[in-house]
């Protein structure tokens, strides 16, 4: 998310349906999320960056 709490991208998931299945897609919602936690942090600190020049 940008600094005022808009999103700024949006992240989705192609597969063939029968790999998708459970247990598989719980863990692929796993590593989705943990993406969109170290992009989101990665985001905040660039800008911070450009809120500090």
């Amino acid at each position: 998310r940008r600094p005022d709490g808009a999103l700024a991208g949006a992240l989705s998931l192609a597969a063939i349906e029968s790999r998708m299945q459970q247990p598989r897609r719980e863990e692929l919602v796993g590593q989705l999320r943990a993406a969109a936690g170290t992009i989101e942090e990665t985001l905040a600190q660039l800008y911070a960056a450009r809120t500090r020049i």
